[in-house]
């Protein structure tokens, strides 16, 4: 049915039903009565699913809402008001009508705006001249629901213009300005590179190699697992100042039985815990800051066919990549419950694969867009960035300075 005949049909339906009071109700409809000023400000900010209808008169309105405007089964009524916030299903509100109705003897002015929960405005109907006593239906069409992200979708691609000297570079994290990447068993192991160039701004030679990195914004350094650097076993966390380049050993991983090579490392400032994944593994570690194991350390990583290569983390979700599999899986951290997964493979780099993610939802945020970083092993050094949702994954362990 097109738009204006839903008006139309809403405008008689619940018009009339909003100017009685609700008591003349569609047929079957069962009426409801809200106090809004009680549930907006609660319902809005913690429900990602929820939008706010916004309703704006120069005049005291009766309000009310139906769950299908022709045919409805439930209505709501909003006491007379000039201004309302009214918490409503995103996913619902194209199947939603709203009809308001003057409650003054005189001429009214009336504006509708659908707001996303964080304060958005998607969409407005109007302004309209409500005449005295008169009243009028509003529907609400695609541009009211707002844009879903595009999970898994390449948003960006650098190339970084200087080389391991080993040929392998290993973690990747993101300082909410620039990208820092490592290298495996070279002299000089770390650099910071602009994520949109791919430029080296500083190189630094801190132990002749560095496995997986985590960007801590709370100390503002980095957490570095180790990169078959002389002498390293693989079971060493350290932490570098970035003023100085310089590496402070933290300690070392209990129980260890992989390789040299640490290419998973993430760090989560909700609680100062650390995970940790080898080269080729099939387990994640799950450690405090001194090494101290927590209550779900070594839980097995999401996928059965590949090894885990790659952790991100900065809210609720773990991001876990694939070792030579070209895929990112995330569960729930607390449960290991699936959350989502996506593929990893770039059209025209057949040869990529998952070595470091990172979290960054800052260098797209201009167009809307958070993404991970996912870098590449080999030469030439170069990530991909993926599109992820919004809030799932923050930078520097999801606690952030900035």
């Amino acid at each position: 049915m097109k738009l204006a005949s839903r008006a139309c049909v809403w405008y008689v339906a619940l018009g009339l039903f909003a100017w009685y009071g609700g008591r003349s109700g569609a047929a079957g409809a069962e009426v409801l009565t809200t106090d809004v000023g009680a549930v907006s400000d609660e319902a809005t900010p913690s429900q990602p699913q929820v939008c706010v209808v916004q309703i704006m008169a120069s005049g005291a309105v009766l309000s009310g809402f139906a769950n299908n405007p022709t045919d409805p089964t439930i209505a709501v009524l909003v006491p007379p008001e000039t201004a309302t916030n009214v918490p409503v299903s995103c996913q619902d509100l194209t199947s939603i009508g709203l009809g308001v109705a003057n409650q003054e003897p005189s001429p009214v002015s009336l504006q509708i705006t659908v707001f996303t929960h964080q304060g958005t405005a998607l969409c407005t109907r109007g302004p309209f001249t409500l005449p005295g006593n008169g009243a009028r239906g509003v529907v609400f069409g695609s541009d009211c629901v707002e844009a879903q992200p595009s999970v898994g979708e390449l948003v960006g691609s650098v190339t970084f213009s200087a080389d391991c000297a080993s040929g392998i570079g290993v973690g990747i994290t993101f300082d909410g300005t620039n990208l820092w990447y490592s290298c495996y068993a070279s002299s000089t192991d770390l650099y910071k590179a602009n994520p949109t160039t791919g430029q080296v701004i500083t190189s630094y030679r801190v132990l002749g190699g560095l496995g997986a990195l985590a960007f801590d914004s709370s100390r503002g350094k980095i957490w570095a697992a180790a990169g078959c650097g002389p002498r390293q076993t693989g079971d060493e966390v350290y932490l570098i100042d970035l003023a100085t380049g310089t590496a402070r050993l933290q300690f070392h991983v209990p129980h260890y039985t992989g390789s040299c090579l640490i290419d998973g490392l993430g760090y989560d400032g909700s609680n100062d815990t650390l995970y940790h994944s080898y080269d080729g593994a099939k387990t994640i570690r799950h450690l405090s800051i001194t090494g101290v194991p927590q209550a779900d350390d070594n839980f097995p990583w999401n996928s059965r066919n590949c090894y885990n290569s790659g952790v991100a983390i900065g809210g609720s979700l773990l991001y876990e990549g694939s070792d030579g599999c070209s895929h990112v899986w995330v569960v729930d951290k607390v449960t290991k419950a699936a959350a989502f997964d996506f593929s990893t493979q770039v059209a025209g780099d057949p040869n990529f694969r998952d070595e470091g993610l990172t979290c960054d939802n800052i260098t797209f945020a201009g167009s809307g867009k958070e993404v991970i970083w996912s870098k590449e092993a080999y030469s030439p050094m170069r990530a991909h960035a993926f599109e992820i949702p919004a809030g799932s994954c923050k930078f520097g362990g999801g606690v952030s300075n900035q």
